[in-house]
């Protein structure tokens, strides 16, 4: 739906497809960490080697994509999307 449609609706409508968009996208995230158990699972029976990360070595990570990536972020996407991405992440 774009967003003039979206907008052209009244309040009632537009609350109504907000909270099934919501609700979606809730649902998106416990369909993904499950299917992310489930092909995990099949690799380490086919013998793959799984490696999971400790929350210090994804910090780590967190902390030099903040540092090296982020800056140039903005050059490809603007900083107005960047900020509203960061907004959203803190």
């Amino acid at each position: 739906m774009n967003k003039d449609l979206f907008e052209g609706m009244d309040e009632t409508d537009q609350q109504i497809i907000q909270e099934a968009s919501d609700a979606l996208t809730n649902d998106s995230f416990d369909v993904a960490e499950q299917d992310e158990e489930e092909y995990r699972n099949k690799m380490e029976e086919e013998g793959i080697e799984v490696v999971e990360f400790s929350d210090e070595e994804i910090q780590q990570m967190a902390e030099y994509a903040r540092e090296h990536t982020w800056p140039t972020a903005e050059d490809s996407i603007g900083e107005d999307l960047l900020n509203d991405l960061l907004e959203h992440i803190q």
